[in-house]
């Protein structure tokens, strides 16, 4: 039938890609909020600010390449770690 709608349809194919979307933002979300929550406090009490960077940077990378690209989690981690590795190594001097 033209113009018909096919969401919902009997295949279920639907609510197969909405779960991975959703799987995919929880992921990426528990990354940012993980370097954020061990990597904040690393930074400003901790005294070991080029490593608190590395793990704010890591997360916020890994996150955002889980959410907006194809890479799967294990893949996101890396990628994140090592440009996060780089950039507190080039940034990482305490204020």
């Amino acid at each position: 039938m033209p113009g018909a709608s096919t969401r919902g349809g009997l295949d279920g194919s639907d609510s197969e890609a909405h779960s991975e979307v959703a799987r995919r933002k929880a992921n990426s979300d528990l990354l940012f909020l993980a370097g954020l929550l061990v990597g904040g406090p690393l930074m400003t009490f901790g005294g070991r600010f080029r490593l608190g960077l590395f793990l704010v940077l890591a997360g916020a990378i890994s996150s955002v390449l889980r959410r907006y690209s194809g890479t799967s989690l294990a893949g996101s981690v890396a990628i994140g770690a090592a440009v996060a590795a780089l950039i507190a190594a080039v940034l990482g001097h305490a204020p």
